[in-house]
């Protein structure tokens, strides 16, 4: 008579076995120690990236410009905000009116943007007593400041990209021989156009090789 209780446990193990399985499986899973047999499935890691890797990206640069050129100024009172058709700091804006080539191309006049900031610094340094003076200059190193951050938002977003189209113009120039003046005198508007996106091309280049040198910060220190 025991027999048949043991038995019909038995049946009916097998029976909850096969209508739910999933409750049956063991699963053979990794661990510190060894392998692990649990009844659940195993907890897969993902490893995440290495520190280095991260700081390298944040670090990166854009076609090897200085970092010093894309520091906060000190007197910032606004941050910027670019798309491809403009950009907005404060009560400031930026329309890119002839494109994003051309946007990318007065960015990289960094060095007037900075030199003008830091007289604007300077001057509101040296003003002591005049409250509304203080007050104008206040307002045009704040310009001054937009100036350089919507320039560094631009660089860092776009410049890639319009180097890349820079240089099929370039290659097509120089492969149809629009890579002189000569090519305005012909009286025909693309061979002038390509030509200009040539000269375009080689200034904007010399431009970032003025970049990639360190920018003096020798004022930056005297403000603090």
């Amino acid at each position: 008579m025991p027999a048949f209780p043991i038995l019909g446990c038995l049946i009916l193990y097998c029976l909850l076995a096969v209508l739910n399985p999933a409750k049956a499986a063991i699963y053979a899973c990794p661990s510190e120690s060894g392998t692990t047999f649990q009844d659940n499935p195993c907890t897969m890691k993902v490893s995440a990236p290495p520190k280095s890797a991260k700081k390298r990206q944040i670090n990166k640069t854009p076609s090897g410009i200085d970092k010093s050129w894309l520091e906060k100024p000190v007197e910032a009172t606004y941050s910027a905000w670019c798309d491809r058709r403009g950009c907005e700091c404060g009560p400031y804006t930026r329309v890119f009116d002839a494109g994003m080539v051309l946007a990318v191309a007065d960015a990289l006049y960094l060095d007037g943007s900075w030199h003008r900031y830091e007289g604007y610094a300077l001057d509101l340094a040296k003003e002591q007593h005049n409250a509304s003076k203080k007050i104008s200059i206040r307002a045009s190193l704040d310009e001054a400041a937009c100036n350089i951050r919507m320039s560094q938002t631009i660089l860092r977003k776009y410049t890639t990209a319009a180097l890349k189209e820079l240089r099929v113009s370039k290659r097509y120039a120089e492969d149809r021989g629009y890579d002189t003046p000569a090519a305005c005198d012909l009286g025909e508007v693309e061979p002038c156009e390509i030509f200009s996106m040539y000269e375009l091309y080689k200034r904007m280049m010399q431009d970032l090789k003025a970049l990639k040198q360190p920018r003096d910060a020798a004022f930056t220190a005297l403000l603090d």
